[in-house]
C-alpha cells in the first residue's frame, strides 16, 4: 500500500490493529483505493488480522469471495479510469510542450528579486523554511502564483533556484 502517500489510512490502519476500532469505514471504494495491487493487499490484511472493510455506497460482502470478487472488479475499473485520465494527461502536456507553450506552476523567476534575496538572507540566519514562509505571509508578500499563502516546500524551491 502506497500508505507514506497516505498518511490518514496507515493511521486508520494502526488504530484498527490497535484494537481502537473495528472496521475501516470508506464513503466510496474508489476513495479507499484505486489500485487493484493495493486493494488485494488491504482485503488480505484485513482477512489474517480479522477487521472488516465497509463501503458506505457499495453493497459488497466483503466476508464472502463474491463480495471481494465485485469490489476488485469496481477497483479495476477505478484503476483503469486513473491510468486513462493519466495518459491523457501527459500527452496533452507533451502536446503543449511541442508547442512551446509553458507548462506548470510559474518559476521562482516570477518571484521580485527583492522577495527572492530577502528569503535567502533569511535562510542564511538559520531561520527555517515554515518560519520564513510565516514571515512572508505575515507581510502579505505576494506569491508567484497568486496563492494566497506562502509554504515550506514553496520556499524550498526558491532557494534552490537561488543556489543553482
Amino acid at each position: 500500500m502506497h500508505q507514506k502517500r497516505r498518511p490518514e489510512l496507515a493511521a486508520a490502519i494502526a488504530a484498527i490493529e490497535a484494537g481502537e476500532a473495528d472496521a475501516l469505514v470508506a464513503a466510496k471504494l474508489d476513495r479507499l483505493s484505486r489500485s487493484q495491487l493495493d486493494f488485494a493487499s488491504l482485503l488480505e490484511r484485513a482477512q489474517r488480522k480479522r477487521w472488516e472493510i465497509v463501503v458506505l455506497d457499495q453493497e459488497f460482502d466483503m466476508t464472502t469471495a463474491s463480495g471481494r470478487e465485485m469490489a476488485g472488479m469496481v477497483i479495476g475499473m477505478a484503476q483503469w479510469e486513473h491510468d486513462t485520465i493519466r495518459e491523457r494527461t501527459r500527452a496533452a502536456l507533451a502536446a503543449r510542450r511541442r508547442r512551446g507553450e509553458r507548462v506548470g506552476r510559474p518559476a521562482s523567476e516570477v518571484i521580485p528579486t527583492g522577495v527572492r534575496a530577502r528569503i535567502v538572507k533569511l535562510s542564511r540566519r538559520g531561520m527555517s523554511r515554515n518560519g520564513i514562509a510565516s514571515v512572508c505571509n505575515g507581510e502579505g508578500v505576494p506569491t508567484a502564483a497568486g496563492a494566497r499563502r506562502w509554504y515550506a516546500s514553496t520556499i524550498t524551491r526558491v532557494l534552490e533556484r537561488e543556489e543553482a
